[in-house]
């Protein structure tokens, strides 16, 4: 990935400023009612709402309700007229209400099937084996789609929430459980939430679930899902009490509430939701003992949400804005628990997936402040600047204070807002009340404003005078006039190493390098030149870096740098010189290095080099330890399409010993080499993939799903493509069928248009599928196919998705293709133009040469 600076802009055409409303009153306690019909897909409610007014003449309020049947409404206990236009409740008082009085106001609504809030989960025709369950999702404003409200995080409470449901359900909930009734058929839980936290975060969730029960001191953890995941919840939640205890030493706030509880529910649009003291996880996160080796994403959910329960729900955000000082938070502290469970190493490798997962959406598709609130919809801000972006800052403002005072900015940040609103500002002055430290260069620079440094680094060195000369650019500063805005002003530690060639040992000298213009130059006498410079030797800083040095020097830090990223570093500029001398460097490396993450690295660089011995030396580390360096390797040798590297891969699909991933990624490297060699290769592919297929599920279908993702590479194949679309049909395991839909782009590159036109029939069928994963799964293969006839259900999933991110989605892919056709159409005109120049020029040379004939005449 060249992760050059973007152009482009974050908004949408049709986006605008956000700001909070005004408050009319500020509210202090919510109490919901609700009687939940599974069988008819309704629920009966009624919402209080305890309001003290803040405002002056006030006779009117206004509620945010969304698509539900408003039966009545009250003030104090007394029926008020009401107006509803199915996204507001108008109520009109009385009596002009006064300042500092408090009110209750009552709404009795009926919900019936909701599409958004509040969903319904129930055994269907096609999937008869559903588990039956109902949960609700609040962020960012989809409360009001399951309860009347003031719907912005500004409003901060106590809540309880009463509910009725079949006796043989499991109720969750915010806070703790005061009271139940079981009458006949029926029981009514009752919830209190007795310490104030925002609306957003209220929540319920009912089914048949199982609990694990647990404890941390004297705080109650629970972990539930559906009965058949008990073994799953002892292997993902065993870790929570141990997460408790670390973090509430790390963020100086013993966890703040009166219980946790962990639920893994079935169909949930997201990865998890961090409502207060009920945390909501899929079920697809929950990992097994073979998956969990390699499957982080368990254990850093678990650590992400938890940490909310300080970032997010102790401390709330004002407006969605400053989302990032919340998921910035959450993201740091997966930082944080990787580092003190699994080393310095996996700490720091982690900050350099999260990096690049930041530096792939700002070169492929927007650059934006980490603070703005020009945007669509709130949900346009769930994305990496927020997110892994944010932890990179976070990691900053930890490295600028150093780990002491950056604690106790932490614990000052959290002990003098809790249960209050913050936002940026307040955050910058609480890292200067707390520590005297001035962090606002910082903040203007990767918070406000969008970008990051791209630097190049040159050593050289000047034998006669002991002089090593450090040369610095920042690359994207680009333009005269734009130059002084792009440029950052930052100091930078550096190290220069010197290798003891009898001891290996390193030697250091360090020396922070403050980095303020376009380019510069740095000078340092030593005895002897450097083996290698690591520039911010801690990767502490988010910036890309391009390393100009030798292949000798880049060879000793690629051995000797103690810190594994710039070992990568060092990696990727080798595999660059595309020789064998750096091959057999890498090679050594791929054997020898310590941390599995640089060997995953240098796999894929080794994938890069276009030499035979490339190929033997990825297949001899195929005896690595570690899985996650096996399937790097898997997908380096797809670069290499012969009969060899495919019989190889062959037989890794074919090993069920091996981990999940390996083997589905050498299932899908079958495809791709298949797909190359094509002949007799596609047919011992399809077979490979339909014997896969007909093998029990295993783990969330990984496997299988690599089959799907096979047969879809086989892009000239109709066979493939006819086994890919029978597993999109409705009854396929939804694993599978996700998989289906998500691939079918793909698999039309080389097929002819009746092909086209059938598949984009089934990607119309499945877009009337409400499900977020369907939407998002049909909206990936509609981006890759060309079609007049792919634009209208693109348009469709548009204007008729509930979700925010679905939405974006759709309009990036419509944006992209409009611009496709445009330069489709220039290229066009530039062709007919180039058609109508030769026709002229030869005219004008027919002429010429009539005008040559008739001279030479004279």
């Amino acid at each position: 990935m060249n992760y050059n600076s973007s152009p482009k802009k974050f908004a949408p055409i049709d986006s605008r400023p956000h700001y909070n409303p005004d408050r009319v009153g500020e509210v202090k306690h919510i109490a919901l009612d609700l009687v939940v019909d599974f069988e008819s897909e309704i629920v009966h409610g009624s919402a209080e709402t305890t309001l003290k007014i803040l405002q002056e003449n006030l006779n009117t309020l206004v509620l945010d309700a969304i698509d539900m049947e408003i039966e009545s409404a009250y003030i104090d206990n007394q029926l008020v007229k009401f107006e509803y236009d199915g996204r507001q409740v108008f109520l009109y008082l009385e009596q002009t209400a006064k300042i500092d009085q408090k009110i209750l106001i009552k709404i009795e609504y009926i919900l019936r099937g909701p599409k958004m809030g509040l969903v319904f989960v129930k055994p269907t025709e096609f999937y008869p084996n559903k588990p039956t369950q109902i949960w609700t999702q609040g962020e960012s404003e989809q409360s009001r789609h399951w309860y009347p409200c003031f719907d912005y995080p500004l409003q901060i409470c106590t809540s309880e929430i009463k509910v009725e449901v079949p006796k043989e359900f499991t109720t969750i909930s915010n806070g703790l459980l005061v009271n139940q009734k079981i009458e006949n058929n029926r029981k009514v839980d009752h919830w209190l939430q007795d310490l104030p936290h925002p609306s957003y975060l209220m929540a319920l969730t009912a089914g048949e679930f199982v609990e694990v029960k647990d404890t941390y001191q004297d705080l109650p953890i629970s972990y539930y899902s559906q009965p058949k995941n008990l073994d799953l919840l002892k292997i993902n939640g065993s870790k929570t009490p141990r997460m408790i205890e670390f973090f509430s030493q790390k963020f100086g706030v013993k966890y703040p509430w009166k219980k946790y509880f962990q639920v893994w529910i079935h169909d949930y649009i997201w990865g998890g939701m961090e409502n207060t003291t009920a945390t909501f996880n899929t079920e697809r996160a929950l990992a097994d003992e073979k998956s969990i080796l390699e499957y982080y994403f368990s254990e850093i959910l678990v650590a992400h949400e938890l940490s909310h329960q300080w970032f997010g729900d102790y401390i709330v955000i004002k407006h969605w804005s400053h989302l990032w000082i919340k998921e910035g938070a959450a993201t740091f502290s997966e930082y944080l628990w990787t580092r003190h469970e699994k080393g310095e190493d996996e700490f720091n490798y982690y900050k350099l997936l999260e990096t690049r997962e930041y530096l792939d959406e700002d070169s492929s598709a927007y650059r934006r402040p980490i603070v703005t609130n020009l945007f669509r919809d709130a949900e346009d801000l769930y994305d990496r600047h927020s997110y892994s972006k944010g932890g990179l800052v976070y990691n900053m403002i930890r490295a600028e204070l150093g780990d002491t005072m950056f604690a106790k900015a932490l614990k000052y940040f959290l002990e003098n807002y809790k249960h209050r609103n913050v936002d940026t500002n307040i955050f910058l002055s609480a890292i200067a009340e707390s520590t005297g430290k001035n962090l606002s260069r910082l903040f203007d620079q990767y918070v406000f404003r969008g970008g990051h440094p791209e630097f190049k680094v040159t050593l050289s060195w000047d034998n006669q005078s002991k002089l090593a000369k450090l040369n610095i650019i920042q690359k994207q500063a680009k333009g005269d006039k734009e130059q002084a805005s792009q440029l950052f002003n930052l100091k930078i530690p550096t190290e220069f190493r010197f290798v003891d060639e009898s001891s290996k040992n390193l030697k250091s000298v360090k020396s922070d390098i403050l980095v303020t213009e376009k380019e510069q130059n740095y000078f340092f006498k030593f005895n002897s030149k450097p083996d290698f410079v690591s520039f911010d030797p801690h990767s502490d800083y988010l910036k890309t870096v391009e390393l100009n040095m030798s292949v000798k020097e880049l060879h000793s830090q690629l051995v000797f740098d103690p810190n594994p990223v710039n070992r990568i570093f060092a990696a990727t500029e080798l595999a660059k010189k595309n020789n064998l001398v750096t091959l057999n460097y890498l090679s050594t490396c791929l054997r020898e290095d310590k941390f599995w993450g640089v060997r995953a690295e240098i796999a894929t660089q080794i994938g890069k080099i276009n030499l035979n011995q490339s190929v033997e030396t990825l297949i001899n580390a195929l005896n690595d330890s570690d899985p996650r360096v096996r399937k790097q390797i898997v997908k380096s040798l797809c670069n290499f399409h012969t009969p060899e590297v495919f019989k190889k891969l062959q037989s890794i699909a074919s090993n069920q010993q091996e981990s999940y991933f390996v083997q589905q990624a050498a299932i899908i490297g079958v495809g791709i080499l298949a797909n190359q060699l094509s002949g007799e290769y596609i047919e011992k592919g399809i077979t490979l993939f339909k014997q896969i297929l007909n093998k029990p599920a295993g783990w969330n279908n990984v496997v299988r799903a690599g089959a799907i993702h096979g047969l879809s590479k086989l892009n000239s194949s109709k066979e493939a493509l006819k086994e890919l679309v029978s597993y999109t049909k409705l009854g396929v395991s939804q694993e599978l069928r996700m998989a289906a839909l998500q691939t079918l782009g793909s698999a039309l590159e080389q097929q002819d248009k009746s092909e086209i036109s059938k598949v984009v029939e089934i990607l119309d069928n499945a877009s009337k599928d409400t499900y977020i994963i369907s939407q998002k799964a049909v909206l990936n293969s509609l981006s890759k196919i060309d079609s007049v006839k792919a634009e209208p259900i693109i348009q469709y999933i548009f204007k008729t998705t509930l979700y925010g991110r679905i939405k974006n989605f759709a309009q990036d892919i419509l944006d992209k293709k409009r611009r496709s056709q445009t330069s489709k159409d220039w290229i066009a005109k530039l062709q007919q133009e180039l058609e109508e120049l030769k026709k002229s020029n030869q005219d004008l040379r027919t002429k010429v040469e009539e005008l040559e004939g008739r001279a030479s005449e004279k």
